[in-house]
C-alpha cells in the first residue's frame, strides 16, 4: 500500500513539473530538417496571405505581359535599323567619290603678260606669226642672217607699248623667261635665243618714248613642213605659275 502510494505521489509531482516549468530549449536541426521547416514555412505563407496571391499576374495578364514586351523590343529594333540606315545614308553622301571636282585651266590673254613680268606702264600686243626659212627674212648685203640646218623658223612678232605717260626704259634682259610655243595643239618646241639680235624677246632692251611701240620677237625652230591652225605660247618665269596665251 506505501508502495502505492509512493508511486503516486512521484507520478503527480512529475505532471506539476511538465506543466508549471519554464523550460528554454530549440532542438537543433538537421539542414535537410531545416530546408523542410522553411520550405513549409513558405507554402503556409502563400497558402493563407490573400495580398500574396492579390500581386500575381493569372494567366490572361501574363500572356498580355508578354505580348507588351516584344511589341517594344520589335519597336526598339525599328528605331535601332532606322538610326543606323541614316548613319549610311550620311555616310555615303560624304564619300569624296561622290563630290564632282572639276579643273579650269585659266585663259590668259596677251594683255596679261606685262602683269607676269611684273612691267609698269607696259602692255604688249601680238603682230603676226610667220614660217620663214631665215631671219630676218631679207637679203640684204652685209646682214647678219639666222638660218636653221633643218626645217624652218617660227617668227612671232609682239610689240612693246609704252602706255605710262611718260619715257620709260623697258628691260626684258633680267626677266629669267623661258618661252615654249605649242603649234596646232600637239607640237611642242622651245624658243631659241640669238644674243646677236637685240629685238628678240630675252635680250630686249629699249628706251621707249611715251605713247611710243617698238618690236620684240619669239624664234622657233620647226619642222620645214610646218604649218599653223592654232598656236599658243607658255611663258615660265622664276616662282610664277606658268602663263599660258592663245595667240592664234
Amino acid at each position: 500500500m506505501k508502495r502505492f502510494r509512493f508511486c503516486y505521489i512521484i507520478s503527480l509531482f512529475l505532471i506539476c513539473i511538465n506543466f508549471t516549468a519554464c523550460v528554454n530549449f530549440i532542438p537543433e536541426l538537421s539542414e535537410d530538417e531545416e530546408k523542410l521547416v522553411v520550405r513549409y514555412m513558405a507554402d503556409a505563407v502563400v497558402t493563407h496571405d490573400a495580398s500574396y496571391e492579390s500581386s500575381l499576374y493569372d494567366y490572361t495578364e501574363k500572356v498580355e505581359a508578354l505580348k507588351e514586351e516584344e511589341r517594344k523590343a520589335l519597336e526598339l529594333d525599328k528605331i535601332v535599323e532606322e538610326e543606323n540606315k541614316k548613319k549610311e545614308e550620311h555616310k555615303n553622301n560624304n564619300k569624296a567619290d561622290d563630290v564632282e571636282i572639276s579643273f579650269v585651266e585659266k585663259i590668259y590673254t596677251i594683255n596679261d603678260l606685262a602683269d607676269f613680268l611684273s612691267l609698269d606702264g607696259v602692255t604688249f600686243e601680238y603682230v603676226s606669226s610667220n614660217i620663214v626659212d631665215k631671219y630676218p627674212d631679207s637679203d640684204a648685203a652685209g646682214m647678219l642672217v639666222y638660218k636653221p640646218e633643218l626645217g624652218n623658223l617660227l617668227v612671232v612678232k609682239l610689240n612693246v607699248c609704252n602706255i605710262s605717260g611718260n619715257d620709260l626704259t623697258v628691260d626684258l634682259t633680267n626677266k629669267n623667261t623661258k618661252i615654249k610655243a605649242i603649234i596646232n595643239d600637239d607640237t611642242k618646241v622651245s624658243c631659241i635665243n640669238q644674243t646677236f639680235f637685240l629685238e628678240a624677246f630675252n635680250n630686249f632692251k629699249e628706251d621707249i618714248a611715251k605713247e611710243q611701240v617698238k618690236e620684240t620677237v619669239l624664234l622657233f625652230e620647226v619642222e620645214e613642213d610646218c604649218t599653223i591652225d592654232t598656236l599658243d605660247v607658255i611663258f615660265n618665269g622664276s616662282g610664277k605659275e606658268q602663263m599660258k596665251i592663245r595667240l592664234k
